[in-house]
């Protein structure tokens, strides 16, 4: 640990950016790297498995819904704070939802028979993703790695 993080106040310890193509051969390079940002923090195996799970989930939503065509960019911001609070963000600048209102529904979907879709009213496939929805917004994904900090 950084002797000048201390968790008396609250303070940004470390932080990563990458910008990547929406390119899903992607992903496994985003978990790689945030694996090993995080394990400053001393992580459990099973927070480590959440943060890359959290972090793959993030960036197929942004490769799959974000560029639909194809061609694009996925920016990558992790942060590591003295109270022990990682945070991941996830960005793309794609095409966005045009519902999202609708799109705050349980199961609601964009994608295709493939990555789920509704067609008269039923689900081929969840397609479950934890991020807010809309043009340009973020895929927040943060998690306390751990107290000591």
């Amino acid at each position: 640990m950084n002797s000048e993080c201390r968790v008396e106040e609250r303070k940004l310890c470390n932080r990563l950016e990458a910008v990547f193509p929406a390119i899903s051969q992607n992903e496994g390079l985003a978990r790689a790297v945030a694996a090993a940002f995080a394990a400053q923090a001393d992580p459990t195996v099973e927070e480590l498995t959440e943060i890359r799970t959290a972090l793959s989930e993030a960036v197929s939503n942004a490769v799959i819904y974000g560029y639909p065509q194809g061609e694009g960019q996925v920016r990558l911001e992790l942060s590591l704070y003295s109270d022990g609070r990682f945070v991941m963000v996830v960005e793309d600048q794609g095409v966005g939802i045009p519902d999202v209102e609708r799109a705050r529904e349980p199961l609601f979907t964009t994608g295709d028979a493939q990555h789920g879709i509704y067609s008269d009213g039923e689900l081929y496939r969840p397609a479950g993703c934890g991020f807010r929805p809309g043009k340009g917004n973020p895929h927040y994904h943060g998690k306390a790695a751990g107290p000591e900090l």
